[in-house]
């Protein structure tokens, strides 16, 4: 496993644990603002994330490729 798809395993990680922060707090923070900042910060943090992740493992196993026809 390359350094690469070990750290879009920690980035899962943290966002799987900020996420269940998230949720535990939504349920107590009952307003339009909790609303407005589900909108502008989770829901766009959760894409951005996803994209990054989904690009770190395409990078690593490009990076495995590489590594397996360079001796």
């Amino acid at each position: 496993m390359s350094y690469l798809f070990a750290s879009s395993d920690e980035i899962v990680k943290i966002w799987q644990s900020l996420r269940a922060c998230w949720d535990e707090t939504r349920q107590s923070w009952k307003d339009s603002d909790r609303d407005r900042f589900e909108r502008e910060f989770i829901v766009e943090f959760s894409q951005v994330t996803n994209t990054y992740i989904a690009s770190l493992r395409r990078m690593s196993e490009t990076v495995q490729g590489i590594e397996k026809e360079v001796p």
